[in-house]
C-alpha cells in the first residue's frame, strides 16, 4: 500500500516551501521528474503501473484522487490537497489520478537505475575553490531550456509510469530525465515554493557548487541574475521551459502572479555551506572581475 510522505513545510509572509531530496524522504535514486498540468476539471489526469520502480505522486497546487491496486488486489483510495503531503508508491501497484480540480499541478518523481557516465559533468562531486567559481560565474551560462512535453490523447492505458489519458480528455506532462543534454544534471533535490504573495521577494543568495533548474509550474515570476559583472532579467512563465542557474551566480525572484508554482531541481541535497547569503560576501568574492 502507498505510503504518506509528510514533506517539511516552511511557513513565511513571502510565501511557504517545501522539498524533498535523496537519503531524506525519498529512499530511491531519482531517474525523472514529471508535472503534469491543464488538466481538465473532473477528469484522469494519469493511469500507471510501477513494474520495478517507485513512484512519488504530490499535489503541487488543486486537488486530486490517487487510487491504486496491487498485485493481490489490495485497493487504496485518498485525496491530495496539500503541496506538503506525498505519496510513495511501490513497485507493482497499479494506480491512477483521478477527479482533478480544474488548477490541478502533478508532480511525480520517479525512481529509474541511472549510470554516473551519462553526465557530461559530474556536477555533484566538483569541489572548485569558491574564488575560482565566482571569478569565472558569468549570467551567460545561465539559459532557459525547453523541456520535453506531449498532449496525450487516446484510450486508457497502463502503460507503465507514462502520463496516460481517458478518452476525450487532454492533459501536459512534462518529464525532466536525468542526464539530458539540457538538463546535464542529476537531480537529487526538488523544492517548490507556493502561497506566494504578488509583491514578495524570494531567494536572494548565490550558490559555490550546486546546480538549479527553476520552472514556472504555474502562473509566472522573475527571476534577476547577477554575476558580479553583468545582470539580466528572465521572466519564466511557461511549464514547458527552465532556467538553469550556474553556481556563482546570486538570483533573486519577484513578480509572482496570483497562484505561481516554482519548482526547483537541484544537483545536490542541502547544504548551509553552499549558500551564499550575504550580498556584501558575493561582491567581495567576485571582486575584480
Amino acid at each position: 500500500m502507498p505510503e504518506l510522505l509528510n514533506i517539511p513545510k516552511i511557513e513565511d509572509r513571502r510565501g511557504n516551501l517545501s522539498f524533498i531530496e535523496e537519503g531524506q524522504l525519498i529512499p530511491f535514486q531519482i531517474g525523472n521528474v514529471e508535472w503534469i498540468y491543464d488538466v481538465p476539471s473532473g477528469s484522469t489526469a494519469t493511469i500507471g503501473f510501477t513494474a520495478k520502480n517507485s513512484d512519488i505522486i504530490i499535489a503541487l497546487s488543486g486537488a486530486f484522487e490517487l487510487w491504486t491496486s496491487n498485485l493481490e488486489g489490495k485497493q487504496f483510495t485518498t485525496w491530495l490537497t496539500r503541496p506538503n503531503d506525498g505519496w510513495l508508491i511501490e513497485p507493482n501497484t497499479f494506480y491512477e489520478i483521478r477527479n482533478c480540480s480544474s488548477n490541478s499541478v502533478i508532480l511525480k518523481i520517479t525512481s529509474a537505475v541511472v549510470h554516473q557516465d551519462i553526465y557530461p559533468f559530474d556536477f555533484q562531486g566538483e569541489q572548485r575553490p569558491k574564488q575560482e567559481v565566482y571569478r569565472h560565474s558569468s549570467v551567460d551560462g545561465c539559459r532557459v531550456v525547453p523541456l520535453e512535453s506531449s498532449s496525450l490523447y487516446g484510450k486508457d492505458s497502463m502503460a507503465g509510469t507514462t502520463s496516460t489519458l481517458r478518452s476525450g480528455t487532454m492533459a501536459e506532462p512534462i518529464v525532466v530525465e536525468n542526464g539530458q543534454s539540457s538538463y546535464p544534471f542529476r537531480a537529487r533535490r526538488a523544492y517548490y515554493l507556493y502561497d506566494l504573495p504578488a509583491r514578495s521577494e524570494r531567494g536572494g543568495h548565490s550558490h559555490n557548487s550546486i546546480y538549479q533548474l527553476l520552472v514556472a509550474v504555474s502562473g509566472s515570476f522573475k527571476v534577476h541574475l547577477d554575476d558580479g559583472k553583468q545582470k539580466k532579467t528572465v521572466t519564466l512563465n511557461r511549464p514547458d521551459h527552465g532556467l538553469l542557474i550556474v553556481p556563482g551566480i546570486w538570483r533573486t525572484i519577484d513578480d509572482f502572479t496570483s497562484g505561481a508554482t516554482c519548482l526547483v531541481l537541484a544537483s545536490a541535497p542541502y547544504s548551509e555551506a553552499d549558500y551564499v547569503r550575504e550580498y556584501a560576501d558575493f561582491q567581495q568574492l567576485t571582486a575584480g572581475k
